[in-house]
């Protein structure tokens, strides 16, 4: 029992100081890290609407509403109404927005400079475990079912 407290201890930390670290990382300058991650999304799926973009990031629908409509205000989204489905609303990063923000390359810059102190056998080790945890938890949930 003694190893379960251990490893949902360390994972409880690790979550939160990574995130935190990621945060401090992440944020483009005069954006809010939500603002920032959903800028994020809306690059990596141009198209996304509300509903599907409010479970990727994790965030109830009138946050990500209520942040939309702030992005829209500062002309950085655009919202989309199709013809054929006038209930959805697709969302998109403004033409304005891209030409001026290159947000892949600010990703890439991100994910490159996560861990600089890192080696190579420090990643390796770090997603084996990673894995092999995943690998446990779905091994578990299996048998529950």
């Amino acid at each position: 029992m003694k190893y379960n407290e251990r490893i949902l201890e360390t994972f409880k930390k690790v979550k939160t100081d990574y995130f935190e670290y990621l945060k401090e990382l992440s944020s483009l300058e005069g954006f809010t890290q939500p603002q920032t991650f959903m800028i994020y999304a809306l690059h990596r799926f141009p198209g996304i609407g509300v509903q599907e973009l409010s479970d990727r990031l994790r965030l109830s629908k009138s946050n990500v509403s209520s942040t939309v409509d702030r992005l829209v205000g500062q002309g950085v989204v655009r919202r989309e109404i199709p013809k054929e489905n006038r209930r959805r609303v697709k969302l998109y990063l403004s033409e304005e927005f891209v030409s001026k923000t290159d947000v892949e390359q600010i990703r890439i810059n991100l994910l490159a400079n996560l861990f600089p102190s890192a080696t190579e056998e420090d990643y390796i080790t770090v997603i084996k475990g990673l894995e092999r945890l995943q690998t446990l938890v779905e091994a578990n949930r299996k048998e529950e079912e």
